[in-house]
């Protein structure tokens, strides 16, 4: 993974602004300590409590994180897409509308989670409700329930890119904007620390990368 191996340079002290200038690594370092957490919008915030930056995600519509608690770095407005089975017939288009999907079986995350008003947002839009077959968090399993032809599912176009392969396709939505904002959240006190401002800097980098390198919708 292209994040994973930049941090990891970082700990060594090679990354761009280090042996790649002076030569010299940095051995003092402290050690990156990556954790999964799987929480609602609301708690997000609270995760900065035990880790130094948490990086976070919301829609556009969504509550901005507390600025009386945290300081906010946005890393990534990242639009979402339309995961659907390549066999499907509304894989032919380039593009959908939101009425072509009325009729579809989704997957959801659960209630209260980022994603979760987004089939809100699209049920309002075409006025009736929209059925959710599957409540599941994690985009690779939901991958797999589309693949296999039994839902369609909301998915983020360029974290999810390398999920639409052998089967999968994505597609944007013409008469509706979905996107998400990937910020990254601290406590004030982390960012006094170096080390902390410099794994900062290096998400940063990462994310306009994968930004500008996302291929179109598309593309598959």
């Amino acid at each position: 993974m292209p994040t994973l191996d930049r941090l990891s340079r970082v700990r060594r002290g090679d990354d761009e602004r280090g042996a790649g200038e002076s030569g010299k690594t940095d051995d003092d370092s402290p050690p990156l300590h990556l954790a999964d957490a799987d929480v609602a919008h609301r708690d997000f915030p609270g995760l900065t409590a035990d880790h130094d930056l948490v990086i976070a995600h919301r829609l556009a519509h969504d509550e901005p994180w507390p600025a009386d608690r945290v300081v906010t770095v946005a890393l990534l407005e990242e639009p979402l897409d339309i995961a659907l089975p390549a066999d499907h017939p509304l894989a032919r288009r380039s593009e959908l509308r939101a009425s072509d999907l009325v009729d579809e079986r989704w997957v959801s995350v659960h209630a209260g989670f980022p994603l979760a008003g987004v089939l809100d947002h699209l049920s309002a839009h075409v006025g009736r409700p929209l059925e959710v077959a599957h409540r599941i968090n994690e985009f690779s399993v939901t991958a797999e329930i589309v693949r296999a032809g039994a839902a369609v599912a909301v998915m983020p176009r360029t974290t999810t890119t390398p999920l639409a392969v052998d089967g999968l396709v994505l597609r944007p939505l013409a008469d509706l904007t979905l996107v998400r904002h990937v910020d990254a959240l601290a406590r004030p006190d982390a960012l006094a620390y170096a080390a902390v401002r410099r794994v900062l800097s290096v998400l940063r980098s990462v994310s306009a990368r994968a930004a500008s390198a996302s291929p179109g919708p598309d593309s598959a």
